[in-house]
Parts: structure tokens; C-alpha cells; sequence
């Protein structure tokens, strides 16, 4: 349980560094880019404050189970249950098949209408293939 502690604690480190990453960024992206399209600041403002309070209720919710064992102890049964591991894994594997056959449909479609989306897209659907090589080439040597 210790060893479970400890890994929450340092999520909330790294997501304490996440939250204060955000606000940099968009200040410093906004002063660099300049943007003076409302919609596209809106859009990454908008990113920015959702991600951050996304952010926030994680660290409200760890915070809280680091400081109620009766909690914690259920968030590890919970967290290390065989059955909710197995759902995650498909659930993800699942998913991802999914989102990487309708990125496939969507750069066609757009192949038609906008090469720049369709352009961007195909970088999407290039760079998802590379990662997913590289975390399969990873957990291969781990596993």
C-alpha cells in the first residue's frame, strides 16, 4: 500500500508541473503567435482552462485519498481489480482502432475538400502508427 502511496504522489507532482505548464504555454504561445483570430484564441483558451481544471479535480481526488486510508485502500482495490484492468485494456485497444479508422475516413474526405486538413490529418494518422509501434516495441522488451 505504501509503494501505492507513493505513486500517487507522484501523479500529483507531475500533474502540479502539468498545471502550471498550461497557463505558460498559452501566455507564451499568445505573445509569440500573436493570434488575432478570436476563434482560434478562444479554442486554445478554452483547451487550456479545460485541461487545467481536468488537472485540478485529479489532484483534488488523490489529494483526498492520500489523506483518507479508507478511501486510499478502496482506490487500490479498485485500481489493481484483474476485471477493471482487462476492461481498460480493451476499452483502449478498442478505441483507438476506432478513432485511427475514422482519422483514415475523415483524411480521405477532406483529400476532396481541404489539402491542408487532409495533409494534417495523414500527419495524424502517420505519427499514431509510429507511436503505437514504439509503446509496443517497448512493452515487447518489458513483458
Amino acid at each position: 500500500m505504501e509503494d501505492f502511496r507513493k505513486k500517487l504522489e507522484r501523479k500529483m507532482k507531475i500533474l502540479a508541473l502539468i498545471c502550471c505548464i498550461f497557463p505558460v504555454s498559452f501566455i507564451s504561445g499568445m505573445s509569440i503567435f500573436k493570434l488575432k483570430d478570436d476563434f482560434s484564441s478562444g479554442l486554445v483558451l478554452g483547451v487550456c482552462i479545460s485541461s487545467m481544471l481536468v488537472t485540478v479535480y485529479c489532484l483534488a481526488k488523490y489529494y483526498s485519498l492520500l489523506h483518507n486510508d479508507e478511501k486510499l485502500k478502496k482506490y487500490y482495490v479498485e485500481k489493481t481489480d484483474e476485471r477493471n484492468d482487462a476492461i481498460s485494456k480493451e476499452t483502449m485497444r478498442t478505441s483507438s482502432v476506432i478513432c485511427l479508422v475514422l482519422t483514415i475516413i475523415a483524411c480521405i474526405l477532406f483529400g476532396f475538400i481541404n489539402k491542408y486538413v487532409s495533409i494534417a490529418l495523414a500527419a495524424d494518422v502517420y505519427l499514431s502508427a509510429i507511436i503505437t509501434l514504439i509503446v509496443h516495441n517497448y512493452y515487447k522488451k518489458k513483458m
